[in-house]
Formats: structure tokens, C-alpha cells, sequence
């Protein structure tokens, strides 16, 4: 009878793992390859003869948008082969894409992440990415701090920028909200502040679990 559970477990694990294979193939060759060629799309039209330069500008914001959802995807497809992850390896990989493009990027990491239990690892992941993203889109930030470290029972994640403050939380209020259904789903609390002296700093504790 032992027997018999253990196969019929290992034969649920192996047709999981691989209906999740099938899935990332899928996603991979069809949707990310058609977002791919979109932006190609778009970057041979950002350079096209005749472009007003506020057209120009345009097509690079919808451009940095396409990116975004591509690199989203592409998480979503590394979920589906890894369902295993390392939270400070896939956070400082998302940084230095926001390095290059010209946000001035500094970090503070005093955590052990190699513990965390996945489920709130994969949250904070999604929750770090929309963040960082508002800041490309909406904050005209030049200049980033990301930190976390480990309090106690909690792991402590905070986004400072020095961008637009109020007016970027107004073009972010379906990603914050998003944000706060995340942190929910594990027992967190998320916060965003707009200091007077402008930017805005976005605060996440998260048990451990």
C-alpha cells in the first residue's frame, strides 16, 4: 500500500512537472515571440524618417512598456521550469536592467534568502518588479535604493526613488493595487509614502514563514 501511494505521488509530481514544461513551451514560442517581434517592430519605427521627435518619445514609452511585459513573461515561463528560486539572485537581475537604462542604482541586501518559503519568495518577486517598473515608467527617477534585509520574523523590502512622488502614485494606482493583493496573499503589509521633499518610498515586511 506504501508502495502504491509513493508511485501514484511521484506520478502526480512527474505529470506536474510536466504539464508545466508543455505550458513554458508554449508561452515561449507563441506570445513572447509575438511580443518580441512587436518590439522590433517598434524600434525600427522609433528610427523611421519623418518621426516628430514627440513621436519619437512615444514610441520609446510604449517600447519600455513592451519590455516590461515581456521580461514579466518571461519570469512567468522561468516560474513554470523553476518552480525553485532564489529571491536575491531574480531581484538584483531586474536591477541592473534598470541600471541600463540610466537610473542610478544602489542596494542594500542583509538577508538569507535560500530559507524563505516560496510562496512568499514568488510574491515578493512580483511585488518587487511592478514597483521598479513605475519607476522606469512613471517616476522619471534618476536615482534608486533598494533594500532587504532580515528583521526578526520578517524580511523588510524597501524602494526608495527621488522622482515625481504624487504624480507617479496617480499613473500607479492599478499596479499599488495589485501590489497590496500580493502582500495580502502572504500576510504582508505594503506601504507608499511621497515625502515632501519628492519621491516616493514603497515598504514591504513579509513573514518568513
Amino acid at each position: 500500500m506504501i508502495d502504491a501511494t509513493k508511485s501514484l505521488t511521484e506520478a502526480r509530481a512527474t505529470a506536474g512537472a510536466q504539464e508545466r514544461a508543455r505550458l513554458a513551451r508554449e508561452i515561449h514560442d507563441g506570445v513572447a515571440q509575438d511580443l518580441a517581434g512587436l518590439g522590433y517592430r517598434l524600434d525600427d519605427l522609433a528610427t523611421a524618417s519623418g518621426i516628430a521627435p514627440s513621436e519619437r518619445g512615444q514610441i520609446r514609452e510604449i517600447r519600455i512598456a513592451l519590455s516590461e511585459t515581456l521580461n514579466r513573461l518571461r519570469y512567468s515561463i522561468f516560474d513554470l521550469r523553476n518552480p525553485d528560486f532564489d529571491l536575491l539572485t531574480q531581484v538584483r537581475g531586474f536591477l541592473n536592467g534598470i541600471e541600463s537604462v540610466g537610473v542610478n542604482v544602489s542596494t542594500k541586501f542583509n538577508c538569507d534568502t535560500s530559507t524563505l518559503d516560496p510562496v512568499v519568495a514568488r510574491e515578493l518577486r512580483f511585488i518587487a518588479i511592478e514597483a521598479l517598473s513605475n519607476v522606469v515608467r512613471h517616476s522619471n527617477a534618476t536615482r534608486l535604493e533598494f533594500g532587504l534585509i532580515d528583521c526578526d520574523n520578517f524580511l523588510q523590502m524597501t524602494i526608495t526613488d527621488n522622482g515625481v512622488g504624487n504624480a507617479g502614485i496617480k499613473d500607479f494606482s492599478y499596479g499599488l493595487a495589485t501590489m497590496n493583493e500580493r502582500a495580502q496573499l502572504i500576510g504582508a503589509t505594503c506601504t507608499i509614502e511621497s515625502p515632501k521633499s519628492g519621491g516616493t518610498i514603497i515598504s514591504v515586511q513579509a513573514p518568513r514563514r
